[in-house]
């Protein structure tokens, strides 16, 4: 079976819970959550994820950056929103919900690839004048002391 998914199928994503995003459509390795949607973009549905700062986490974000990973949506659809041909073996999906998102080796549409990974780097502050403290450090005492208990 051919499965087409129509542009409009993710038009007015609502959900009151938050998508979470794994690795292999399995649960139990949730790596992230979503936090955008454009359904309507040329590229069709588009998907921006957070991923967290684990160990896998960032085995996910360098894999996804090397192209070896993709990404899969996990969907429902309910009987009314789909139309299927039998003769032809299609399946065209009108509206669909979504359930998850993951970046899968394998996903199930070929056009679906990750786009872009960005670091979201947090910036060095420059420390902040401390008089006060800056001539405790440097009190010939206390140097004298910190260098006995190296």
């Amino acid at each position: 079976w051919n499965e087409v998914v129509s542009r409009s199928a993710f038009a007015g994503i609502e959900r009151k819970n938050k998508i979470r995003v794994n690795r292999e459509h399995d649960r139990m390795q949730t790596v992230g959550k979503v936090v955008g949607y454009y359904p309507d973009r040329n590229e069709g549905l588009v998907i921006e994820t957070q991923i967290a700062r684990t160990p896998l986490g960032d085995e996910t974000l360098e894999l996804a950056r090397t192209g070896i990973l993709d990404g899969s949506v996990g969907m429902r659809v309910a009987a009314s929103d789909q139309v299927l041909d039998r003769r032809n073996r299609t399946r065209r999906i009108n509206r669909a919900y979504l359930d998850h998102f993951a970046y899968t080796a394998e996903p199930a549409y070929p056009g679906a690839q990750v786009l872009s990974v960005r670091a979201n780097q947090v910036e060095p502050q420059p420390r902040k004048a401390t008089p006060g403290l800056d001539q405790f450090w440097t009190d010939p005492i206390f140097c004298w002391a910190d260098e006995r208990l190296k």
